[in-house]
């Protein structure tokens, strides 16, 4: 950057930052640095209204505990069964089309058919979760999208991917893409295929849940009253409530999970 003139002063290098420390009083500070030849020669400091800041701020109510419930459903399954502990949890955000959700992604870019039924129960853990807290009568309607992407997975797997008892691509001449609803029709072998998933799905969140329910309870009385959990706070529950945990069973080295070590001792044995 050339040397310009702003506020008085010659400089050479501007420096940005947002101090967040007032963010619970709906304001943040804006920092700029003003410097030349490396040396500070001037500080700048305006506070700016957050105005998405009343929006994100805790509910305290019967929303947000059953927010907080669904989404440590989702969380401790993920943590459990993928063996990822997602980025951050939320159970208010500032969007009015999602009152929460959790950050977590597989670090690998492939769906193997041995985790189908794991995949499919992360989906399901919020719903399970709330029967689980909140008995089955006080389920909400906030599971909606899990079980239409759960549904989705599960028929796109076998209509499309060749994962079920016949390698084929399946659909009829009323579908543009893959169904994410269940046809009862003429097939109904890989459909009863994709029931089957979906309720081994449901059984193995339910009993991956009801063997964490401690973790559970715990994580959903903190995200009741605070809106977020992050990544290492996660794993501090998990170190602390969860059942037959080990810190070294999270998968860190995506890249050489199995595939690639396996060709290889292949190789070895020619």
């Amino acid at each position: 950057m050339n040397e310009i003139y702003i506020n008085g002063y010659f400089v050479d290098r501007l420096h940005f930052a947002i101090d967040e420390t007032e963010s619970i009083s709906d304001s943040v500070s804006l920092i700029i640095k003003f410097y030349k030849d490396e040396k500070l020669v001037h500080t700048w400091t305006d506070k700016q209204a957050l105005v998405l800041g009343k929006l994100r701020k805790e509910k305290l109510n019967d929303e947000q505990a059953i927010v907080a419930v669904h989404e440590s459903g989702h969380a401790i399954v993920s943590s459990i069964l993928m063996r990822t502990i997602p980025d951050s949890i939320f159970s208010v955000t500032a969007d009015s089309n999602s009152q929460g959700f959790v950050l977590a992604r597989p670090q690998w870019n492939y769906i193997s058919k041995k985790e189908i039924v794991n995949r499919l129960a992360v989906l399901m853990g919020g719903l399970v979760a709330e029967r689980i807290i909140f008995g089955d009568e006080n389920i909400t309607m906030g599971a909606s999208s899990d079980l239409q992407n759960a549904t989705k997975l599960a028929t796109y797997v076998l209509y499309a991917c060749g994962m079920g008892n016949m390698l084929a691509l399946f659909g009829n001449e009323n579908m543009d893409e893959t169904p994410s609803i269940i046809f009862d029709d003429a097939r109904e072998g890989i459909n009863r295929e994709a029931k089957a998933l979906l309720e081994a799905a449901e059984k193995l969140a339910q009993e991956t849940l009801e063997k964490q329910k401690v973790l559970l309870l715990q994580l959903a009385n903190y995200l009741s009253d605070k809106r977020a959990v992050s990544k290492d706070l996660m794993m501090d529950f998990l170190i602390k409530y969860a059942v037959d945990f080990r810190k070294e069973d999270i998968i860190t080295d995506a890249d050489h999970l199995f595939y690639r070590d396996h060709l290889k001792k292949q190789v070895e044995k020619l």
